[in-house]
């Protein structure tokens, strides 16, 4: 096999020889009829025949070829789960190489603007393992969600066995993501009941926890949904629960409260007001978001620190909420409009 002087392209080995070919001809478009193929080590006839050729029984090639390769097309693949170390070589050509092109996601519509591209601005789980992810999805289960049955979470239990997950990862803190809030709740039973708020749309879901405000949105035809959130196990959850509704949707890790919004056209924040420092900084980055132009609706059981001179109520869901005791203790779940200050 020879290397890739320009162009990577990655595919398995359960490629057929005609898709091999058509591929073959795509990077003769570019000039060159170089490829580099993603084999396993555990075909045993390969293996030997490789093996004799070359000295080495698997791929020829070093990292050093992804990471200086110019151009990387990958397809059917998910080197973040399947090869992380690799992918850490293929992040750091994408930064060596990268140069302008055009966002391969929709327009927003907002004056040609391109959406938040996931590849350029997304930081990629990498570091939950295979054992601690295993744990989510086996005692997690996806079940569907009181007042919003439409939708399925990875919901904790009295038999998920949170501590075991405390015991893998001296890092894991408060499972906010595991359980239902009120606020969230409402937003999607809102936007389910009224989809024209986000058909055709790119939408964002800040402090998404489990994501059920965005699972949602891409249910009711948003073009495009992200959902951001700064703890890395609810980047899992987002991931695991977007899979259970059959739904597409680009998690981001961090804090964009930092910055200015992504070039989206609806934001949706639940249950961001619990603490004081906390809302200052999402009513002060919902404030920019009216400044670009975005549409902000807010999910929340009326907590103290809500910007209540900045709302307009758009209706009100009765359901549960994180930490009310009863789980028939049902609270008046409320959907606002975000104004600007006056």
């Amino acid at each position: 096999m020879n290397r890739c002087v320009s162009a990577l392209e990655r595919f398995v080995a359960k490629f057929s020889n005609e898709g091999t070919y058509i591929f073959r001809k795509l990077a003769a478009l570019w000039g060159t009829n170089n490829q580099d193929r993603q084999a396993r080590i555990c075909h045993s006839t390969t293996v030997t025949g490789v093996a004799n050729t070359w000295g080495y029984d698997a791929m020829t090639n070093s990292y050093n070829d992804i990471r200086n390769a110019k151009t990387m097309i990958i397809m059917g693949g998910n080197p973040a789960e399947a090869h992380p170390v690799s992918l850490q070589h293929l992040l750091e050509g994408k930064e060596l190489y990268a140069t302008p092109a055009p966002d391969p996601l929709p327009k927003t519509g907002n004056e040609g603007k391109t959406l938040l591209s996931v590849w350029e601005k997304t930081t990629i789980g990498t570091s939950l393992s295979p054992e601690i992810l295993s744990l989510i999805r086996s005692r997690f289960p996806a079940v569907p969600v009181p007042s919003v049955p439409e939708i399925l979470l990875h919901q904790a239990g009295p038999k998920s066995g949170l501590w075991r997950l405390a015991e893998m990862d001296k890092k894991f803190a408060t499972p906010y993501w595991a359980y239902i809030w009120g606020g969230g709740l409402a937003l999607a039973r809102h936007i389910l009941n009224h989809p024209e708020i986000v058909a055709g749309r790119a939408v964002l879901d800040l402090g998404a926890g489990s994501g059920i405000a965005g699972i949602a949105a891409a249910k009711s035809g948003a073009r495009h949904v992200i959902a951001a959130d700064v703890d890395l196990y609810a980047i899992a959850a987002i991931g695991l629960n977007a899979a259970a509704n059959g739904v597409a949707i680009s998690a981001f890790h961090g804090d964009l409260t930092t910055g200015s919004p992504p070039e989206v056209d609806v934001a949706l924040a639940g249950d961001l007001f619990y603490e004081e420092d906390l809302a200052q900084r999402v009513t002060a980055f919902l404030d920019r978001c009216l400044r670009s132009n975005i549409e902000v609706l807010i999910g929340d059981p009326r907590r103290a620190f809500l910007p209540r001179t900045q709302l307009q109520l758009l209706a009100e869901y009765p359901g549960p909420d994180f930490g009310a005791g009863d789980p028939g203790d049902l609270k008046s779940n409320a959907v606002f409009s975000f104004k600007a200050a006056q």
